[in-house]
């Protein structure tokens, strides 16, 4: 993406999971011990666009930085524009995963509590009975279809969690990054989830035997199959909290013409936290 995006979602995510979560730093004086490890999947032109605080701060949080350019094969066909390009550098992040079983988020998949991981890591692997890949669904009662209809239909990709140990696991991401180029090359699609789709529903249906589950609801909580988006409601994660989680919102209150539209716009313009909004 860009710096921008770094200073308005990534340095402020760093900085929640720090001050809120009490999560130390890999490394230097704010470092402890931790239950898990983090790392930023990014892209080298990125990296050389921020500041030297800025990356000091990146670096001494995260375990790994790894940089999209070191694994893309020097063969591959030339990226798309950056819309779609940051879609296949996401899908990349799962594939060339450095951990075992992998948590993957969003920026905007925020964590709740501290040991959200060690909430979400056993929905895979021999604990979860050899399953390969936990999503959420995307649709409310998608859950009570049978397999076939099941996947159909989209999953979130905001958070999906790995048994990056699998050959499974890694026969699926192939199959994701190869769904994703070719409906972007064929009709310039630039989400990621049809391609996420396409491939689920061959790995799982096919030769693979990819053995997926679903996140529960109240683990991941989503606007649209969860009862509450809230951290509040016991929530490990929750999806955009901008948006759906009073507790991350931002009210300006006022009456008729007394400048509480103009604050929330100047607050909203200057990214100073989440939108506002005008009561």
């Amino acid at each position: 993406g860009t710096r921008e995006f770094v200073q308005r979602e990534v340095l402020p995510t760093v900085e929640y999971l720090r001050r809120h979560l009490d999560i130390g730093d890999a490394r230097g004086a704010r470092r402890k011990a931790r239950a898990c490890g983090f790392a930023l999947f990014t892209e080298r032109i990125l990296i050389r666009a921020l500041s030297g605080e800025e990356t000091t701060a990146l670096d001494v949080f995260f375990d790994r930085i790894l940089l999209y350019e070191d694994w893309r094969p020097p063969y591959a066909d030339p990226d798309p524009p950056l819309k779609a390009r940051a879609k296949l550098v996401k899908i990349s992040a799962m594939a060339f995963s450095p951990f075992a079983t992998t948590i993957f988020l969003d920026f905007d998949a925020r964590p709740c509590v501290a040991d959200f991981a060690a909430r979400l890591a056993p929905l895979v692997g021999a604990a979860a009975g050899g399953v390969d890949v936990a999503l959420t669904n995307k649709f409310d009662g998608q859950d009570r279809l049978e397999v076939s209809d099941h996947l159909r239909l989209e999953h979130n990709s905001a958070c999906v969690v790995f048994d990056s140990t699998s050959p499974r696991t890694a026969a699926f991401l192939d199959l994701y990054i190869r769904a994703f180029k070719g409906l972007n090359k064929r009709n310039g699609e630039a989400r990621d989830q049809p391609a996420l789709t396409v491939a689920l529903r061959r790995a799982a249906l096919g030769e693979i035997g990819l053995n997926h589950a679903d996140m529960a609801p109240t683990l991941f909580c989503r606007n649209k199959i969860s009862e509450t988006v809230s951290c509040d409601a016991g929530c490990a994660l929750v999806h955009k909290p901008q948006k759906h989680d009073l507790s991350f919102k931002t009210f300006v209150v006022g009456s008729r013409d007394t400048g509480a539209s103009a604050v929330a716009m100047m607050l909203d313009a200057l990214k100073l936290g989440p939108r506002c909004d005008v009561v």
